[in-house]
Parts: C-alpha cells; sequence; structure tokens
C-alpha cells in the first residue's frame, strides 16, 4: 500500500514574521506622529512643518508596514478555512479549467506554487474557485493527469481533498529536477562544498 503524503501549506514562521513586522511597525507609524504632534506647539500646525515629519515616520510606514500585517492575517484566515472545508461533511468532485503560478524567488524560475481553478456541481448549480498557490510542481502534475479530483465544500470555500502518496514526488520542488540528479556524488558533494562556503559567510 502506497503511503500517503500530507504536506503542511503554510509556514508558521511565515506567518509570525508577517504578523511581527505589520504590527511593530504599524505601531511605530501610529506613535511618532502622536508623540510628535504632543511635542509640538499649536504654531506649528498653523505654518504646515509639523506635517513634514508626520508623513515621513508616521502616514509613510504606515502605508507599506500595512501590507505584511494584512498578508499575516489573510494567510490565517485561508489556514483556517482550508482546515474547515477538509472537516466538511460536503464532498463531490471537480475539473480543473485553468491554473496559476507564482514563484517564491527571485527571478521568477524557482520555488514555484500552483494555484488551481476548479469546476464543480453543488446543488445542480455549477460552481468555480481558485485555490491559493497549495500545490507543487509533483502534486500540480499528479492532478492535471486526473479526470476528477476530490473536493470537500465548506460555504464558498473549496479544498482539494485528493490525497498524494509518496512516489509522485520525483521532481525537487525548488528547482524542478530530478531528484534522482540531487543523488549522483558529484553533485551531492558539490552542494555539500556549497552549503560549507555559505556557512562560512
Amino acid at each position: 500500500m502506497k503511503k500517503e503524503v500530507h504536506r503542511k501549506r503554510y509556514s508558521v514562521s511565515t506567518i509570525v514574521m508577517l504578523l511581527t513586522a505589520g504590527i511593530i511597525f504599524v505601531a511605530i507609524g501610529i506613535a511618532v506622529p502622536v508623540s510628535i504632534m504632543i511635542a509640538s506647539a499649536p504654531k506649528d500646525f498653523a505654518n504646515g512643518y509639523i506635517l513634514i515629519p508626520i508623513i515621513f515616520f508616521g502616514l509613510i510606514p504606515i502605508a507599506v508596514d500595512t501590507v505584511p500585517l494584512v498578508m499575516g492575517v489573510k494567510q490565517i484566515y485561508g489556514w483556517v478555512r482550508l482546515n474547515k472545508a477538509k472537516k466538511s461533511s460536503i464532498e463531490t468532485t471537480a475539473t480543473i479549467t485553468d491554473y496559476k503560478i507564482v514563484s517564491h524567488s527571485k527571478g521568477g524560475n524557482l520555488n514555484k506554487g500552483y494555484a488551481l481553478t476548479l469546476s464543480y456541481t453543488l446543488n445542480d448549480n455549477n460552481k468555480t474557485f481558485t485555490t491559493d498557490y497549495l500545490f507543487d510542481i509533483n502534486e500540480f502534475r499528479y492532478l492535471k493527469k486526473l479526470d476528477k479530483i476530490r473536493i470537500k465544500i465548506d460555504g464558498n470555500f473549496v479544498a482539494v481533498n485528493q490525497p498524494f502518496t509518496e512516489d509522485i514526488y520525483k521532481l525537487d520542488a525548488r528547482y524542478e529536477i530530478e531528484t534522482a540528479f540531487f543523488k549522483q556524488k558529484p553533485v551531492a558533494k558539490t552542494l555539500k562544498f556549497g552549503e560549507y562556503c555559505a556557512s562560512l559567510q
């Protein structure tokens, strides 16, 4: 019997980092202009000079650093909805009608995530749903070969419920190269040497 694999879809450290960065910088963005306004004389507001440090140290950081905060909250929301949907009793099948790819590395060629647009029927209504970028190259290729994909539904949220087995993971998810390539002695030694050099920096 082939062993099923259940990979962790979200990095807890990534979520914590995004939330922490967002909270810290948004708090700084609020605290700095408030303290400037408290310390400033009323006449400073009249001539408008006080607006420059408020905008520079307050409004701009808030605008920029709200992004990681929103991303962190979105990650948590997606994780909660995904787990809730996987526990749903409503189960059916869907077909892949489209897909999107995102790269989590600079250059756009490494560490790709695949999102699927699924078409399914529920209560005689045809519906579509696009997943998050949850799948690596191996899972994407496996799912694309299937005529029907098992899904679970919670409200308007859909979770892919298709099990993955160890034998589908033939490509390295980061470089999309056969994993056997990395097991060759010259390659393995080169990688170890590279890791050693990186540790010295």
